[in-house]
């Protein structure tokens, strides 16, 4: 076992972990980890043992301050649990190591924070992180809406540091996961997308996180990501709440844990003009105003028509170029919601609402919705927002938003093409293209993005165009819609050679 200061000693990487510092450098040393005190019990259980620490400390010429940074043990102990040990309720994996599929097989190199269960996924590949011990590659790479909420979640975990506000979100968000995993099935709660496609996968799940979190990422997932968008959010936050504790309520067996677990303490405080259980009460001029409601957009869709594919996820209101105001933003996807219930069929519940929701590519929770998806009608100002935007929707001319969704989800070459646009507008400030995505999704479907904090730089974008300008970017989506609406001229295939050209945007790139 050494005791020297090694001569060979690389810079760590920004929010590299201890041990992964240590391994790198025993590689490039020509050395055996056990000559730096290390086991492969250790390396995975990321020992906190201060004479293992101490020696690493010399060996790679670091201060000890530097050191714990590079531990997890730089976090609150709520966040982190006790030093050494396996903490229940607290985000620390149970003596597992979660690594990059691609970024750590390529440099070797694994980070501090995937020692904990609320950092499932590597956010610069994009990849679903990994147990070297048991690998699960059915995963595709994850999309943005995934990707974005984990850049929240570690910018969170950054100010839990120094924040005891931040570091307390982060225990709800713990306990809010422990009461929804005890229950959850192929269906509840509603995911989308990449998160979907994952929990379809999974054969089996870790449902009690009381005593500790899932040690597979692929677990942690279906679970952290969309629990923690409904822990910033009133409504969906109460919804899930009260979901999860009917389902466990109904359960003889897991009846006892909500003896245990303090879930109230996850509901928001109750609006007085709301009941207390979240489902709207029965009214009778409600449910008359909803009748009248459904007929009169029967009658629109029969003289125009209208369809569920012409609803976009957003309500724009005359004189809103981009987006609706920053305080108005969850009620207009409510709105959006409800109008899509109500003009795909003449059912109305809580399955329809489900369905309109992974159409229209949100979730969440509103009072508007729940009216609805519980038989309760529509309230009076909900049903003229209604009317306005199914109204709005056929003078606009019926765009075909569900078709904008499926082509610009993920349009590399377009969004590439728009970039260079933006650059040369703005020469003197670099366009990401993060901003440029968001700006497309947002203003060609009229749909929120992934996650809140993505608007303001796209917004940002948006006000520097002039009427012009934005008359070119519109021009250049929609002669790429209309190439990708028609594959055969975009690909041509010889009957005897296997010969394929494809268009200038490189489509499914």
């Amino acid at each position: 076992m050494t005791e020297q200061l090694l001569p060979v000693r690389p810079d760590p990487e920004a929010g590299e972990d201890l041990y992964s510092l240590a391994e790198r450098t025993a590689a490039m040393n020509g050395m055996h980890l056990a000559a730096l005190g290390l086991t492969p019990r250790t390396l995975v259980r990321r020992s906190a043992n201060p004479a293992v620490v101490d020696r690493l400390c010399f060996a790679l010429g670091l201060s000890a301050s530097t050191a714990k940074a590079m531990t997890v043990d730089v976090y609150p102990r709520s966040v982190a649990g006790r030093p050494g040990h396996s903490q229940s309720r607290s985000w620390r994996l149970p003596g597992v190591q979660w690594t990059c599929p691609r970024c750590t097989s390529r440099t070797g190199i694994y980070l501090r924070d995937w020692q904990l269960a609320l950092h499932p996924l590597c956010v610069e590949c994009p990849s679903l992180l990994e147990r070297p011990d048991d690998p699960w590659s059915d995963a595709e790479q994850p999309d943005r809406r995934a990707v974005a909420t984990q850049r929240r979640l570690a910018g969170t975990l950054a100010k839990a540091r120094t924040s005891p506000l931040d570091a307390k979100q982060l225990r709800r968000l713990y306990t809010l996961i422990t009461l929804i995993a005890f229950t959850a099935d192929d269906e509840w709660p509603l995911l989308l997308g990449w998160e979907a496609e994952v929990r379809e996968a999974l054969t089996d799940r870790h449902r009690d996180w009381t005593k500790r979190p899932a040690a597979q990422p692929s677990h942690a997932a279906v679970l952290v990501l969309e629990c923690s968008r409904a822990l910033g959010d009133r409504q969906s936050r109460r919804r899930l709440v009260q979901e999860g504790w009917e389902r466990l309520s109904d359960d003889p067996v897991l009846a006892r844990y909500g003896q245990r677990g303090d879930w109230n303490s996850l509901l928001p405080d109750i609006n007085a003009d709301a009941p207390s259980s979240g489902i709207p009460v029965w009214d009778v001029d409600a449910w008359r105003r909803y009748r009248a409601l459904a007929h009169d957009l029967v009658d629109l869709q029969e003289g125009t028509g209208l369809r569920a594919d012409h609803v976009p996820a957003w309500d724009l209101r005359p004189g809103e170029i981009f987006a609706p105001p920053e305080d108005d933003l969850a009620q207009r996807v409510e709105v959006a919601v409800t109008t899509h219930m109500l003009v795909a069929g003449p059912v109305h519940n809580k399955d329809t609402e489900r369905r309109s929701r992974i159409a229209l590519g949100v979730t969440g929770s509103g009072w508007t919705t729940r009216r609805l998806a519980y038989g309760r009608g529509i309230a009076s100002t909900a049903a003229n927002e209604i009317r306005q935007l199914a109204q709005a929707l056929v003078e606009d001319g019926l765009v075909d938003y569900a078709e904008r969704r499926r082509h610009l989800g993920e349009a590399p070459g377009l969004t590439r093409h728009l970039q260079g646009l933006f650059q040369s507008w703005n020469p003197y400030a670099p366009v990401p293209m993060e901003a440029v995505e968001t700006w497309l999704w947002v203003a060609m479907t009229r749909s929120p993005p992934a996650e809140g904090f993505l608007l303001d730089s796209a917004l940002e974008l948006d006000r520097r165009l002039d009427p012009e300008q934005r008359m070119v970017l519109h021009q250049a989506v929609v002669e790429y819609l209309a190439d990708v609406a028609e594959p055969d001229l975009l690909v041509a295939e010889r009957e005897h050679d296997d010969v394929v050209v494809a268009d200038v945007w490189e489509v499914g790139a």
